[in-house]
């Protein structure tokens, strides 16, 4: 494993999407997990991509501090989110109505925000 490989993957490592419920998501940044608010989220974008050759759904956050979390459909996290998301952001449909698109078209969907 070269340098930058091992810098992106200790980065991932140290931040990431642990859950989310009706009060917001839990985030580990540094080690440190603290809970961030669904209006701190600035925008919300879905796409499929390649994984162990199986497509799967891939969910990217951008939040208000510029820091942006990306969740697979194979993580814990996943269901919670994607449970709680056209609940708490403006606008977003249900996984059920956008899903079956993005499977029609791949490409991005932008779910919320720029």
């Amino acid at each position: 494993m070269n340098a930058t490989t091992s810098t992106e993957a200790d980065l991932l490592a140290r931040c990431h999407l642990v859950s989310a419920c009706a009060t917001g998501l839990t985030v580990i940044i540094e080690g440190k997990s603290e809970t961030r608010a669904w209006s701190s989220i600035n925008s919300a974008g879905a796409t499929i991509v390649e994984h162990g050759g199986t497509d799967i759904f891939v969910l990217a956050l951008s939040f208000n501090d510029l820091r942006t979390f990306v969740v697979g459909e194979l993580e814990p996290a996943w269901t919670p989110i994607i449970e709680q998301l056209h609940i708490h952001l403006p606008g977003v449909e249900p996984f059920a109505s956008w899903a079956p698109r993005l499977i029609e078209t791949p490409g991005v969907v932008n779910l919320f925000g720029a």
